[in-house]
């Protein structure tokens, strides 16, 4: 029954791809999500996001990306995933700024910690923290 669903989304994301309906796709990523076919997922993700140049994501469908990219990190490929969040986050809020904190502040709370944890990642890149405030590690007088 699972290769029926995953075979019909298959063919959903074909269709909505060739039709470039970012929305649809990302719908059907999410809906793959949702029954464990994380590789599908993650295949239909990446294509999306290469794609991106000539199909013109919204800041929105960026943050969705994110968030998308968040839920496949607690699943599989865990780093890269979560760069690549990051890096659909940062998209987000260049493409529009205005809509991209609109739609970060209307998540549901499941998803506020993912959204949390990306803007502590995105600021960690704007504003590295400077090493030279940092003590070194000092060796302990006890140890001979």
């Amino acid at each position: 029954m699972k290769q029926y669903a995953t075979l019909a989304l298959t063919l959903f994301l074909t269709a909505a791809c060739s039709s470039h309906s970012n929305d649809d796709t990302i719908t059907a990523v999410e809906i793959m999500i949702n029954n464990s076919d994380f590789d599908a997922a993650q295949r239909a993700c990446d294509k999306l996001v290469a794609d991106s140049a000539s199909s013109q994501l919204s800041a929105s469908q960026w943050g969705q990306l994110a968030i998308t990219y968040m839920h496949l990190a607690e699943n599989i490929n865990e780093d890269d995933n979560t760069a690549l969040a990051t890096q659909c986050y940062r998209k987000a809020f260049a493409t529009d700024c205005d809509s991209a904190t609109a739609f970060f502040d209307n998540i549901g709370i499941e998803e506020a910690a993912f959204a949390h944890t990306l803007l502590m990642l995105s600021s960690s890149i704007d504003t590295p923290a400077d090493l030279l405030d940092f003590e070194a590690d000092t060796i302990p007088s006890d140890i001979n």
